[in-house]
């Protein structure tokens, strides 16, 4: 009485919480199939696919798949189940170290500081990884666009890379907002920093876009 996608995923938690006692399987090579068969829910499957190397002990694979997830699915809501996912296993692993340095007295601080820095990395690139994922939902969408551009703005040189990678991206017949405002916001940044030429250069190259309106 249950559908394919949810026999797919009672097999995904099978065999990702038993990796030690199934050896006829590849474990991994079911779950990513699982992920490719399906749109929906791939959150919880790449989950399974890191929590079977955790239980073997495969931390670093763990964090590849983790990374690897968060650069490739496309909802906001699988985001969000694979970043929890990954705060708490490296939070868990910054105490287990914490745990061991106790009662050894020591040894473990140089890994327990790299688990923190790596943590405190994750929860910096938050803001960026989520606007990615909507980029990736729809990368036609100005409004997103300018968003990210802001989440640069200590930074001139990746400010100009992103209005670039946006107009480049940007189709003007399938543009969701005012696709004028995302080239002006690009002009004005260069005039803004008093760079009148590459201002104008800009301006120039928006008056050849094939706007959707007069």
């Amino acid at each position: 009485g249950k559908t394919g996608h949810q026999l797919w995923m009672d097999l995904c938690d099978l065999v990702s919480k038993h990796p030690a006692e199934i050896k006829s399987l590849n474990i991994e090579s079911i779950i990513r199939s699982g992920i490719r068969q399906f749109t929906d829910e791939v959150g919880r499957l790449w989950i399974s696919l890191g929590d079977h190397f955790i239980r073997l002990g495969q931390f670093e694979k763990a964090r590849d798949v983790y990374e690897e997830a968060m650069a490739t699915v496309s909802t906001v809501h699988d985001f969000s189940l694979i970043f929890d996912a990954y705060t708490k296993f490296l939070e868990s692993l910054i105490t287990a170290h914490m745990e061991r340095e106790e009662s050894s007295g020591g040894g473990a601080g140089a890994e327990a500081d790299l688990l923190m820095a790596r943590l405190e990395d994750l929860l910096a690139r938050r803001p960026e990884l989520v606007s990615s994922v909507k980029l990736r939902q729809n990368p036609h969408n100005v409004h997103e666009w300018l968003q990210r551009v802001k989440l640069y703005k200590e930074t001139p040189q990746k400010v100009i890379e992103c209005f670039t990678q946006a107009v480049l991206t940007v189709d003007p017949a399938k543009a969701e907002g005012r696709l004028w405002s995302l080239w002006a916001a690009f002009a004005k940044f260069y005039e803004s920093h008093d760079d009148l030429e590459n201002a104008r250069i800009i301006f120039e190259k928006a008056t050849h876009v094939n706007f959707r309106a007069v």
